[in-house]
C-alpha cells in the first residue's frame, strides 16, 4: 500500500537511514555520533509508547556515553586477538559491538515503520 508522507515524517525517516548507513560502513567513532543519529529517531517518531524501544535506547546510549572515554584510557587499541585476554579491551570491544547492533536496531524499526521508505515509488 503506497502512502505519501509529510516533510515532518519524511525528514527523520531519510535523516536516520543515511546515518545509520553511514555509521555502519564508515570506520570511526560510533559512539561519538550516536548521539546525533538518536534525537530525530527519538523526536521524530512515535516510540515513546514501547517500553521495550525506551529500555533499549536507555541502553544504548549509556553505553554510548562510555565507550569513547573507555577507549582513550586504553590507549586508543588496534586490537589483537591475544589482546582480549585482558577484561577492559573486552569491554572496550564489547560496548562497540552493542551500539553497532543498536544502530542496527534503530535502522530496522525506521524502516519498518508504518509509512516506510518504499512507499516513495
Amino acid at each position: 500500500m503506497s502512502k505519501k508522507l509529510s516533510i515532518q515524517q519524511f525528514v527523520p525517516k531519510i535523516w536516520i537511514v543515511i546515518f545509520g548507513l553511514m555509521m555502519i560502513i564508515q570506520v570511526g567513532s560510533y559512539a561519538n555520533y550516536i548521539f546525533i543519529y538518536a534525537m530525530p529517531l527519538l523526536f521524530g517518531f512515535d516510540f515513546f509508547k514501547d517500553k521495550k524501544f525506551l529500555i533499549i535506547t536507555f541502553f544504548i546510549q549509556s553505553v554510548a556515553a562510555f565507550q569513547p572515554s573507555l577507549w582513550f584510557r586504553t590507549g586508543k587499541p588496534f586490537l589483537q586477538f591475544k589482546d582480549f585476554a585482558e577484561i577492559r579491551f573486552s569491554l572496550e570491544y564489547a560496548f562497540e559491538i552493542i551500539i553497532f547492533v543498536g544502530v542496527l536496531y534503530w535502522l530496522n524499526l525506521v524502516i519498518r515503520k508504518e509509512g516506510s521508505l518504499d512507499s516513495f515509488k
